[in-house]
């Protein structure tokens, strides 16, 4: 089902410039090669981190990167993000407790307290963990959230949010086809039957 939602999203256009990084964040490049985040970018070049946590990828990038824009919308992890924004010193590095999607909604967010506030996410048909907190976030368009950054250039795009990936690739649709960004984005096959990708 997913691989489906993926091709029916994607023309052939957009799919020529899109990239996946399965749980290893190495990046195709549009050559065909791979090579690692931390050398996947020149100075000059603008990125998006959404799902953020905690700014882990932000700041490993935040040296080949010369904007960063972070999205993270689950307060507590926001506030620990712009920490360690702030302890690193990184002035080109922006914070924004925004939750992405397809549309303006507000969607059920369960919040893991378990101690790994990474696990947490929007709540699809999974049963909740046994300790997580359950709260409505607002959730909008990617798009138009991009639109009001009024970026120069987007060279690439990281997403990692808990099994809610097709949301936000379906509400970047305008931006990756405006900007052609390499993207990075999580999937272990949980939502494919085949497990492949378009």
């Amino acid at each position: 089902m997913f691989t489906e939602q993926m091709r029916a999203l994607f023309s052939t256009s957009i799919r020529a410039s899109m990239s996946i990084a399965p749980s290893s964040w190495k990046i195709p490049t549009r050559d065909g090669f791979y090579i690692s985040c931390g050398g996947a970018s020149r100075k000059g070049q603008f990125a998006l981190d959404i799902g953020a946590n905690i700014g882990n990828h932000s700041i490993y990038l935040s040296g080949d990167f010369s904007i960063i824009h972070c999205f993270e919308p689950n307060a507590e992890t926001f506030r620990r993000l712009t920490r360690n924004i702030e302890a690193n010193n990184l002035v080109h590095v922006t914070a924004h407790q925004v939750a992405l999607g397809e549309r303006d909604e507000v969607l059920a967010f369960r919040e893991n307290l378990d101690g790994n506030l990474g696990n947490s996410g929007f709540m699809g048909d999974e049963k909740p963990v046994e300790r997580c907190r359950i709260k409505p976030i607002q959730v909008h368009p990617g798009d138009v959230v991009v639109d009001d950054l009024r970026l120069s250039r987007l060279d690439f795009i990281k997403i990692d949010v808990e099994g809610f990936e097709p949301a936000v690739l379906r509400g970047l649709r305008s931006t990756i086809s405006r900007y052609r960004p390499i993207l990075a984005f999580e999937f272990h096959g949980q939502h494919s039957e085949n497990k492949a990708f378009p």
